[in-house]
């Protein structure tokens, strides 16, 4: 609750803060208008198995996201989906389940977009590149690998746009929970059905977007047409899968909600439940109260060691360590990070440059340095990601407005990495393994491509990975 406050009213309200007002004003409109039609609504004691389930659902998810993961974001929406589940042994079952999808809605208020770049982000650009490429194959086009389509996707221009690619599902999302509210639409397998359905067209349609862009610029040869159609056909994919969901919405959903009738034997055993929910709740935020308190005095003794020394074998390039400041050593301190350390540099013809190196084996200490970037004020005009020529090796290259250069990526032993959600993939399904975070900062406008840049990146690559 505390982390949900200083979300909204700190540096987040001008994203979070104002969305999440918005929402509550149309919340207190519609209690509003519920008023005058039937009054307020009266707030007594019943036993709801449904609250119960969901109450249970949200109390275990916070439970685990408290032992193993840690996320803020997980324990936030626990918190306001499981205070709505309180709220079905008190309200009528018929409008606690029309208000569970403006549930939903409000929490999505919450950043968990960054989250879904993360988490599908990788696997999906991935399945999409692959499908794409077997298609170019199968159509006899076997230059085009996985590879290409995703440098292809890159090098198109920057969209933005919040139904276009991954982040479409979090807008469809948004889009279907507001749809089943209007509609007046219960939870039921058919609903699961539909949405399954409606996130299915989103994958597609993205496809299909994908698989356009690159046959116009691999294929055809017309850049300027991909760049154009990249806009419409994200734009166009989202519309449709939009009308599908709502036309199957009103043709297979479209039933006025039905409420089980309750039996005067079972009240007395149904009010016997209230006492049994809060003995539980009581013992659960205090088993939560502890194994936060004991997370917290076990990594309150991690700090990161300064203590390593690089033996980064660069002819004529002078290096300077730079200590860490006061406010990066708070932020690293409760992060499990094996080292840290900065660096100022000049190459052979005097170009400046910064070093930055984090090293941990969790993924949950390594931030995406572009999210990290726009904290710190940079304005990000273009992001790419680049194969480096002579090299398999690929480096994210950060454009920033209006000058500088960061390149980026992570390093292991003999491998390197360029994408943050596959660093976060790669932590999960080999947590022993340690990634070093490398990044290079440039003044100006600089090209990674350029000789004496690519030295310097493959130097200090080789520091990681031979």
């Amino acid at each position: 609750m505390v982390w949900i406050f200083r979300l909204f009213t700190g540096d987040g309200f001008m994203e979070y803060g104002i969305a999440f007002f918005l929402l509550l004003l149309a919340a207190l409109l519609l209690l509003g208008w519920q008023y005058r039609k039937q009054g307020f609504v009266s707030l007594r004691y019943t036993y709801s198995k449904k609250a119960l389930i969901g109450l249970l659902v949200f109390l275990a998810i916070d439970l685990l996201n408290t032992i193993f993961f840690h996320y803020q974001i997980i324990g936030a929406a626990s918190f306001l989906l499981g205070g709505y589940s309180l709220l079905g042994f008190y309200l009528e079952e018929k409008l606690w389940m029309r208000g569970v999808f403006l549930a939903i809605i409000v929490t999505l208020t919450l950043p968990f977009i960054e989250h879904i770049q993360t988490f599908l982000g990788f696997p999906v650009r991935l399945m999409t590149a692959n499908i794409v490429s077997a298609l170019m194959h199968w159509m006899g086009i076997s230059s085009i690998s996985d590879s290409t389509v995703i440098l292809t996707e890159n090098s198109a221009s920057v969209v933005d746009l919040p139904c276009s690619g991954v982040k479409s599902i979090y807008t469809g999302a948004l889009f279907l929970c507001a749809l089943f509210f209007f509609q007046r639409i219960s939870f039921s397998c058919r609903t699961a059905l539909v949405s399954l359905i409606f996130f299915a067209s989103l994958l597609f349609f993205n496809i299909w977007r994908v698989f356009s862009l690159v046959y116009i610029y691999n294929v055809l040869q017309l850049p300027a047409a991909g760049n154009s159609l990249h806009v419409a056909l994200g734009v166009g994919g989202f519309v449709a899968s939009a009308c599908l969901a709502w036309f199957l919405t009103k043709k297979f959903l479209a039933s006025p909600l039905s409420v089980p009738s309750t039996s005067t034997s079972q009240t007395k055993d149904m009010k016997n439940m209230r006492w049994v929910i809060i003995i539980f709740l009581l013992c659960f935020l205090f088993l939560d109260a502890v194994l936060t308190f004991s997370r917290v005095s076990q990594s309150s003794v991690a700090s990161p060691s300064n203590d390593v020394t690089f033996a980064l074998d660069i002819q004529n390039v002078s290096l300077k360590e730079i200590p860490l400041t006061e406010p990066e050593k708070r932020f690293f301190q409760n992060r499990e990070v094996l080292f840290t350390k900065k660096y100022d540099g000049k190459t052979a013809t005097g170009m400046p440059f910064s070093l930055l190196f984090v090293s941990s084996k969790s993924w949950r200490t390594h931030h995406n340095p572009e999210v990290c970037l726009r904290g710190l004020g940079y304005q990000i005009s273009r992001s790419e990601l680049l194969q480096l020529s002579d090299s398999s090796m690929k480096v994210r290259q950060v454009r920033l407005d209006p000058r500088g250069t960061v390149l980026y990526w992570f390093a292991s032993q003999n491998k390197t990495i360029s994408d943050y959600s596959e660093r976060v993939w790669a932590g999960i399904l080999h947590p022993d393994t340690a990634w070093t975070l490398i990044e290079i900062g440039l003044n100006d406008q600089a090209d990674a491509q350029n000789p004496e840049i690519l030295e310097l990146v493959k130097k200090i690559n080789n520091v990681f990975t031979l």
